[in-house]
């Protein structure tokens, strides 16, 4: 029998490109957290972690919808980010008919693109979210 001149190395695992989507369960917890605090809003049993999930999900179809979409549906995703503003703004957890009509559109518009787009896609969204909202915190801070 003869040696091996090589030793054994084995392969390094490669995590998976991000140019495929996200799981059908990973999919589907995307669009289920952001709905549960919806439902939670809209029968008054809602709480300040339910509007910054809100919060966070419609940001993020504002920026997909800029930066992928070429703002085809800006005033969706803005008349839904202008109802949970105001309710941050006010100090309050609930909702008029209107309001809620438009959330619930800008979270259909979300689940929408989050099919649509690419998990690299996805995370620049995300990123620039992320950006932003820093951004603005330095700007709070620093007047």
């Amino acid at each position: 029998m003869k040696k091996r001149n090589k030793s054994y190395k084995p392969r390094e695992v490669l995590p998976v490109p991000l140019m495929f989507r996200h799981t059908a369960d990973g999919a589907l917890q995307l669009k289920l957290k952001p709905r549960e605090a919806y439902q939670r809003l809209r029968i008054g049993a809602g709480t300040e972690q339910d509007l910054d999930t809100l919060a966070c999900r419609l940001n993020w179809s504002f920026v997909a919808q800029r930066d992928f979409y070429a703002n085809q549906a800006e005033a969706r995703a803005q008349d839904a980010l202008d109802a949970i503003h105001a309710a941050k703004e006010a100090g309050r957890l609930g909702f008029s008919g209107l309001e809620m009509a438009a959330i619930g559109d800008g979270l259909e518009l979300a689940d929408r693109m989050g099919d649509e787009l690419t998990r690299k896609e996805q995370l620049q969204a995300f990123q620039a979210v992320v950006a932003w909202n820093a951004k603005a915190l330095m700007e709070l801070q620093h007047g």
